[in-house]
C-alpha cells in the first residue's frame, strides 16, 4: 500500500513521498525534467548545435518518403 501510495505522489509531481505518506522530515529531491523526443527531433537539435549527423528528411506521406528516398540517393 505505502509503495502505491509513494508512486502515486511521484506520479503527481508532490515535493515528497513522505510527505504523503505522513512523515514531518521532507527530504530535498533534484528536479526531474521529462523530456521525450523524437529521433528525428533529437537528430535535427543536433545537426543545429553542428554536430554531425546522418542526412535525412521527415516524410508524412507515400510521395514524400518517394522524394526523399530520391535526394538521399544522390
Amino acid at each position: 500500500m505505502a509503495a502505491c501510495m509513494w508512486w502515486r505522489a511521484v506520479q503527481r509531481g508532490a515535493q515528497s513521498a513522505a510527505a504523503l505518506l505522513g512523515r514531518r522530515k521532507v527530504v530535498r529531491e533534484s528536479p526531474r525534467r521529462w523530456l521525450n523526443l523524437q529521433e528525428y527531433q533529437s537528430k535535427k537539435l543536433m545537426q543545429d548545435s553542428g554536430v554531425a549527423v546522418q542526412r535525412f528528411f521527415v516524410a508524412d506521406t507515400a510521395t514524400e518518403a518517394l522524394e526523399a528516398a530520391k535526394r538521399l540517393s544522390k
